[in-house]
């Protein structure tokens, strides 16, 4: 069996591992501070969709105005999960 890689690849594989310590770190340091799960899991959650979507658009995926659409409101919905709560 012959395994083939790319040094693109393994880049990508290294930064997903160090984003997601990143951010369990944040939710726990969040957690930690008091801030109820039902107000910051779909902070952490939204957040995470919308970073990883826009590095999908970022390394060559196809945007669309229902992509953009989906990822306004993920930020809007998170963003008002934060502000009311606050």
């Amino acid at each position: 069996m012959t395994f083939y890689s790319d040094s693109r690849g393994i880049l990508f594989v290294v930064l997903a591992g160090v984003f997601a310590f990143v951010i369990d770190y944040f939710a726990l340091k969040a957690y930690g501070s008091g801030l109820s799960i039902s107000i910051a899991g779909p902070i952490i959650i939204g957040g995470s969709i919308a970073v990883a979507t826009l590095v999908g658009f970022l390394i060559g995926d196809s945007i669309t105005w229902i992509k953009i659409l989906g990822v306004t409101m993920v930020i809007v919905g998170a963003s008002i999960l934060a502000v009311v709560n606050a």
